[in-house]
């Protein structure tokens, strides 16, 4: 069973709207209409629960013109729902969602068939394409952008802090050293902090805001070599170790170095400590520990 959910900010529905609720009438007859007048007094959740059960949604020209506060609020929403059809009276509605809604929002809720109403039986569909083209692709720079941003390593880090509180930033290592990323192409303010990778997408330290967040390395001594080349190794190779775990390799890590011996003698030795297939990690560590000497550059 359909259902068509009406909104209007009046206590009296316009003629355009009874006119397209007899025609949808009429289109589904086993429908359901439910019609809220004077929207601002309906509770949100209430609200929201009607949008959600709804097939289509039913909006007055007025109300694109005059409540831009609601028509935000109920655009955001939207952009949670499953996708559903939004029926808006407006001569100009294009334009007016273009210029009422940013890009971000507009963009959220696309996935929703939004028509001009002319009846239940016959609606222009809009499509928003061209005006988001630019936008689009700005998003999708950036997300390529910062998908890769741990491939440009432009040295190295210490987590001092981290005062900011967001999932991209919980559960820091603090104290670890960590690779300096790249993010240029996206900071306003490159001269304000350095960026690291956080969880998911890369992340920006500062040390401007009373608490300092991080210390700018130079060089690795003896000690943060060897963890810097466990950490790579275990990030490399999608490995989880607890932190006993990766204390003991570091102390592996350290004593063949100072056995001298020879990267593929190691790598079968970290390979077995680390019990995992020596075919292909042993292959990949022997390039991590041949690079390992650029680390303390």
């Amino acid at each position: 069973m359909k259902t068509l959910l009406v909104l209007e900010n009046d206590s009296i529905l316009p003629v355009a709207i009874e006119h397209y609720i007899r025609e949808y009438k009429e289109k589904y007859p086993d429908c359901k209409v439910i019609v809220l007048t004077e929207l601002s007094y309906v509770d949100s959740n209430t609200l929201i629960g009607h949008i959600k059960d709804a097939d289509t949604i039913a909006v007055q020209s007025q109300f694109i013109d005059d409540s831009y506060y609601q028509l935000i609020s109920i655009a955001e929403v939207l952009a949670k729902m499953p996708s559903k059809d939004v029926v808006i009276n407006n001569n100009n509605l294009q334009h007016r969602l273009q210029s009422i809604l940013n890009d971000e929002l507009l963009d959220s809720i696309t996935h929703h068939n939004i028509f001009k109403m002319e009846s239940a039986r016959r609606s222009i569909m809009l499509n928003f394409d061209s005006h988001l083209k630019e936008y689009r692709e700005k998003i999708a720079f950036e997300k390529k952008y910062k998908d890769e941003a741990r491939f440009r390593v432009i040295g190295k880090v210490r987590i001092i802090n981290c005062v900011a509180f967001s999932p991209v930033c919980t559960n820091l290592p603090i104290g670890d050293i960590v690779d300096r990323l790249d993010m240029s192409k996206l900071d306003n303010q490159p001269q304000r902090g350095v960026w690291i990778q956080g969880n998911g997408e890369p992340f920006k330290l500062v040390n401007d805001l009373g608490t300092p967040e991080f210390e700018i390395i130079t060089s690795l001594d003896t000690e943060d070599q060897e963890k810097e080349i466990v950490s790579i190794i275990c990030n490399s190779l999608s490995i989880t170790m607890s932190d006993e775990q990766h204390a003991l390799a570091e102390k592996y890590v350290k004593k063949a170095f100072r056995d001298n011996r020879g990267l593929t003698v190691m790598a079968n030795e970290i390979c077995e400590y680390l019990d995992i297939a020596k075919r292909g990690n042993r292959s990949a560590i022997v390039k991590i520990l041949n690079k390992s000497k650029e680390l303390v550059q």
